[in-house]
């Protein structure tokens, strides 16, 4: 299963710009999202709390910045 995920999150990052990168052992993985891939630049508060917004109102436990939410 680690590795099924692993594909998936590597195919996710492919076609997504917002992805900056995945990281992943076994079935623990985070996806790291960015404004600009390239610079790595970080989406501002808002958008990160509609982001989590959304995560939470699908059950999704996450992190942000070494913050537990969800």
């Amino acid at each position: 299963m680690g590795k099924y995920l692993g594909k998936c999150l590597e195919e996710i990052k492919g076609r997504h710009p917002s992805v900056g990168d995945v990281r992943y052992i076994g079935l623990f993985s985070a996806i790291e999202l960015v404004s600009n891939r390239e610079t790595k630049e970080s989406f501002s508060a808002a958008v990160m709390g509609e982001v989590g917004k959304a995560l939470r109102q699908n059950g999704i436990v996450y992190l942000h910045h070494g913050e537990q939410y969800g």
